[in-house]
């Protein structure tokens, strides 16, 4: 199962300290590369992003359709476009987004 997820989920989750919940339910997840440098943005959670990337089992995976990236841009931002575009890539089966991050 592919599972690829936008930065608002996974920082919504450590805002609440249940980011274990993604891990426990799908074991590996996938984020673009747009997504990593969103989520490393903000400097009082870089060193919990990286130890979550040092793990494992959150993996970086660069998008490579530039056109597609390009033409989901115009609507949306960096980090919901690439993994959208990831996805397509990837014959997803599930993208976790967020519109916005959940209230505690």
């Amino acid at each position: 199962m592919i599972i690829i997820s936008d930065t608002s989920p996974i920082t919504s989750l450590l805002a609440v300290n249940h980011i274990h919940l993604l891990q426990d339910l799908y074991g590996l997840v996938t984020i673009p590369e747009g997504v990593r440098q969103e989520l490393l943005r903000v400097k009082s959670r870089r060193p919990e992003i990286e130890n979550l990337l040092s793990e494992g089992w959150l993996q970086v995976k660069p998008i490579t359709d530039q056109e597609l990236f390009k033409k989901i841009f115009v609507d949306l931002d960096q980090g919901e476009s690439e993994a959208i575009t990831l996805g397509l890539e990837l014959c997803w089966l599930l993208v976790i987004a967020h519109p916005q991050p959940l209230s505690r």
